[in-house]
């Protein structure tokens, strides 16, 4: 599980490198505060891309949470409950 998780969390630093540039973030950054430097419009961007992974199943990360679930580490975690398609 622990393997799982280091795998999604690197996956996820990678996405987020790939659509912002930003690279090097701390897995319990709040990607939506000022620490992160992402721009917020770029999550569209970046959920499309989990999307095509784990299919529309990852909008539920939104109704299952709240905002403090915008960590790596968090989203890693949702993420992880998800089979990928």
């Amino acid at each position: 599980m622990e393997s799982l998780m280091n795998d999604t969390i690197k996956y996820i630093s990678d996405v987020i490198e790939k659509i912002s540039g930003v690279r090097n973030i701390d897995k319990n950054t709040n990607l939506l505060g000022p620490k992160s430097k992402i721009e917020s419009y770029l999550f569209i961007y970046i959920f499309s891309e989990f999307e095509e992974k784990y299919g529309e199943k990852v909008y539920d990360i939104f109704k299952n949470n709240d905002y403090t679930v915008f960590t790596i580490e968090n989203i890693a975690f949702e993420l992880d409950k998800i089979e990928t398609i």
